[in-house]
């Protein structure tokens, strides 16, 4: 961040040659998406700590369910339209 604001100020002054301008303009660029894509990446790592308990609760609140829809379609004591119904559930969990 510091070398990009950095470059910026030069830049803005218009004390370079048109060439060394042009080198600088890349440079730039390239430090501002590097800069993006380090903020992206850490703000990732932000969501993945603060959200890791709650995508393991929710996984096992479906393997519960999964199991559970398993059982009740094994018991075959229900009528055939409990087990599509029971199929439908166990699709879409």
């Amino acid at each position: 961040r510091k070398r990009a604001r950095s470059l910026e100020r030069l830049l803005k002054s218009g004390k370079l040659p048109e060439s060394a301008r042009a080198q600088k303009e890349n440079e730039l660029a390239e430090l501002l998406q590097q800069a993006q894509r380090t903020k992206r990446v850490e703000r990732e790592k932000l969501n993945s700590r603060k959200y890791h308990g709650v995508k393991f609760f929710e996984r096992r609140k479906l393997e519960r369910r999964i199991e559970s829809l398993k059982r009740k379609l094994g018991d075959g004591s229900s009528g055939g339209g409990e087990a599509e119904r029971l199929e439908e559930q166990l699709r879409t969990a």
